[in-house]
């Protein structure tokens, strides 16, 4: 057969180096041939490497397939078991097949606040995920949480934080984890850690079935460094603290070190970043495909002449990308690639049986009790001698009658209802912020509670995302916010109005002077620039990830500063045009169920018994049995032994106990000693 150079030969150096004759000519070009060909400069020349060729072996002509099948942005387990036979199905065919995750799949998802991941990564595990790459949520964690430590909030007291995945827990999903994953743009992530450093990428081998060539293709994992999407504790304060090395930097320096350490026949480059910035990646030709994240839209495109592929988000689809060598004379894959819809696939039994016992932790929560309804239970109403010495009582007195049960959202779209004030406050304080204005139609359980509050309760009011995130407005800003809303014809229609902006406990409007009179209790200063809790989609949701640590082209700009919706609101549309740079970015936000659900759990606490009556067995700690025991007796109904009385009440009372520990236990040893019980529920006993 002629020569297996695949390039001709007007285009081949004059001299070629070992590694580029491996490549080119394979086994072609034996060490003895090498030895005796080579020159001083440690290449040989054109006409070697063209004779080489002409020996090529009988085999050479056969091809190598390596098969990628990619998904990206898993906040769901449902269409885990038909990606899982979508995965069977499609591994046929291929010489090697790589499964790949794209980042965003420990948070955040309703079990994320149960088990940290905990199911995610075992369902990956058990469909074969083989690579994955790190997200922006993958340590998701409320502002002033890290290491599961408590910061102080705005308002002076040690508010528990409770992350959705705390970095002790990251590192045990990183272990848990079967694959490899890869992080090539985060170092010291797992410094302090018993885990070793994870590889900054992956080399894949893949060989004709014949064994007559093998090509080697390196697989990156980049993350994003855009600023306002991180809050400061996220990745355990690296990601604050300059710890993301810029995507373009790090694939320019592994591709680099790859060309001398290495020699790959070709870079795939994972990828968790906004589309333009991974266009920006293909224009580079460093890397011969491209398999992203993050936008969760399905892409399957040619950017610069690299195919560029994300699979959406939530599994529902999966892109399949071959990288093909036709014979060992092929110098670069073909690469095809195609988006397949992982519905069309049939339930994996296995997977879906795994699915269903982690989901089987959520159906129980519904019977899970988050509280007693009663008056002390708002943030904000508990002031002390100093705040009421500067007439913080009396400014309060309207909203603590609100907030006498029981709790109703009643005709929430018509005015003030007090389950809407509860909302709002609990959010503020969870944040941090001042204030807090949540709009009507976000509140939606139609409903009054006399006695008690289930988390089936939460999910009827907030049964969607309502992602919260803060945004300073200075106070005249802010009362025209409320006037926009509270100013219409249409609050007084039978349905009201689904934009009304209900404020918490300390923000008062008035209808006769249409403004907003007190934030936190106190005189509203116009002038003042507050710190407001809010739903990023009523027009503050920017996206615009500013503070990044270089200057980005136009495209990218153009594209992350895109609007979200304004809805019906003309002052906080009109606000958002003004003052861009004040945006929080979407992707930073956290849903208001999650929010409060965990200051539920803190306050919960309080309706236990002091320390001493619950530690049974006087060790100076509070285990889960103990607390189980405790929680069941004083909040659930139960047969003559103690125990719940049902199944899903058991169920769910484990869970309880654990969100329970988990929110005070601040050094992660999985049980309350009398510091940390003292640290959220002093003062209640």
């Amino acid at each position: 057969m002629g020569a297996i150079i695949s390039a001709p030969a007007s285009e081949l150096p004059d001299r070629v180096d070992r590694a580029t004759a491996a490549r080119l000519a394979g086994a072609a070009f034996d060490e003895a041939r090498w030895a005796a060909a080579a020159g001083a400069d440690g290449c040989v020349g054109r006409d070697e490497l063209l004779a080489a060729g002409a020996a090529a072996p009988a085999d050479a002509g056969e091809s190598a397939t390596l098969r990628f099948i990619h998904v990206n942005d898993i906040y769901d387990l449902a269409s885990l078991p038909s990606l899982a036979t979508l995965v069977r199905d499609r591994s046929a065919g291929a010489d090697r097949v790589v499964v790949t995750c794209g980042g965003d799949f420990l948070a955040p998802y309703l079990l994320s606040g149960l088990d940290h991941g905990t199911g995610m990564v075992d369902c990956l595990n058990a469909l074969g995920c083989t690579h994955c790459c790190f997200g922006n949520h993958e340590c998701d964690a409320p502002r002033g949480a890290g290491n599961g430590r408590r910061a102080p909030n705005r308002r002076g007291s040690s508010l528990g934080r409770f992350p959705l995945v705390p970095h002790a827990a990251l590192l045990e999903r990183i272990a848990q984890f079967g694959g490899v994953w890869i992080n090539s743009n985060m170092p010291g992530i797992t410094e302090g850690s018993p885990l070793h450093p994870l590889p900054e990428y992956d080399v894949v081998e893949v060989a004709s079935r014949s064994g007559g060539h093998t090509r080697r293709v390196a697989v990156l994992g980049l993350l994003c460094d855009y600023a306002q999407l991180y809050r400061k504790s996220a990745f355990n304060g690296l990601a604050a603290a300059g710890g993301i090395e810029p995507p373009m930097d790090a694939l320019k320096r592994l591709t680099g070190a790859l060309r001398d350490a290495e020699q790959p026949d070709a870079v795939v480059a994972m990828t968790h970043l906004l589309d333009a910035e991974d266009d920006a990646i293909c224009a580079t030709g460093l890397c011969d495909a491209v398999l992203g994240g993050h936008d969760h839209a399905v892409t399957a495109r040619a950017s610069s002449g690299v195919p560029l592929a994300k699979a959406g988000m939530d599994a529902t689809h999966a892109v399949v990308m071959d990288l093909s060598w036709s014979d060992a004379r092929a110098a670069t894959p073909a690469i095809r690639t195609t988006v397949e819809r992982t519905a069309d696939f049939a339930p994996d039994a296995e997977i879906a049986a795994r699915v269903a016992s982690h989901l089987a932790k959520v159906e129980a929560m519904d019977e899970m009790v988050l509280s007693s309804v009663r008056r002390d239970l708002f943030p904000g109403l508990r002031v002390d001698d100093a705040a009421a010495a500067r007439g913080r009582r009396a400014s309060l007195r309207r909203s603590a009658a609100d907030a006498t049960p029981p709790l109703t959202s009643v005709g929430v779209r018509n005015g003030e209802r007090s389950m809407a004030t509860l909302l709002a406050s609990i959010v503020a304080a969870e944040l941090g912020a001042d204030c807090c204005v949540l709009e009507a139609g976000g509140v939606r359980g139609n409903a009054t509670y006399e006695a008690s509050l289930t988390f089936a309760h939460l999910r009827a009011e907030l049964p969607f995302e309502n992602l919260m995130a803060v945004v300073p407005v200075d106070g005249a800003s802010l009362s025209a916010f409320v006037r926009d809303s509270r100013d219409r014809p249409d609050l007084r229609s039978p349905r009201g109005y689904a934009f009304v902006l209900h404020g918490d406990v300390g923000l008062a409007y008035c209808p006769e002077r249409k403004a907003v009179t007190t934030v936190r209790g106190e005189p509203l200063d116009p002038d003042r620039l507050y710190t407001v809790a809010t739903c990023v989609d009523l027009g503050f949701g920017s996206g615009k990830n500013q503070g990044s640590k270089r200057e980005r082209n136009s495209q990218l700009q153009s594209l992350i500063s895109r609007p979200f919706s304004t809805r019906k609101n003309a002052a906080m549309a009109a606000y958002a045009a003004r003052h861009g740079d004040r945006l929080p970015d979407r992707d930073a936000a956290i849903p208001a169920k999650t929010l409060v659900m965990k200051y539920l759990c803190r306050e919960l606490w309080k309706l236990l018994p002091a320390f001493d009556d619950v530690d049974a067995d006087r060790s100076g700690f509070l285990d889960h049995d103990e607390v189980k025991r405790t929680y069941v007796a004083a909040l659930m109904a139960v047969h003559d032994d103690g125990a719940p009385e049902c199944e899903s009440e058991k169920i769910a009372a484990e869970n309880m106990v654990d969100q329970l520990i988990a929110c005070l236990d601040t050094n992660s040893d999985g049980r309350v000693d009398r510091r940390e019980y003292a640290a959220v529920a002093h003062g209640a006993h």
